[in-house]
């Protein structure tokens, strides 16, 4: 009896084909210093990234970070206001000023009528 040619997948063919090379000592030896070479460099790189932000300098934490960011703000507004308090007080001094000259001169021009009349 004559069966029929399988009709198998080329995918299912292909992976049946494809067999993974044996590992030789060497090969582990090479791929453990590979990656020993690259911790060595994430290393030195950490080390350097540190040395140039001066890690003898300590940070500070967040919240003293922000709890400083905060007063500057307040320290700015309150300045802010300050001034225009002060701003407002010599406006208003100023005009009280003038007022004051205008009576003592509406003041001299009465005197200076009732004066001439007499």
């Amino acid at each position: 009896m004559v069966y029929p040619p399988v009709k198998v997948s080329r995918r299912l063919r292909l992976r049946k084909q494809k067999v993974a090379p044996k590992r030789t000592l060497e090969d582990v030896k090479e791929k453990m210093r590979a990656a020993e070479e690259r911790k060595l460099k994430e290393l030195q790189r950490i080390r350097e990234v540190a040395r140039e932000l001066g890690c003898g300098v300590p940070q500070p934490h967040p919240s003293e970070a922000f709890a400083a960011a905060t007063a500057a703000k307040i320290a700015a507004k309150q300045a802010a206001a300050e001034s225009k308090r002060n701003k407002e007080l010599e406006k208003r001094k100023q005009a009280g000023n003038r007022e004051s000259q205008n009576r003592g001169k509406h003041a001299e021009e009465v005197k200076d009528k009732v004066n001439i009349k007499l």
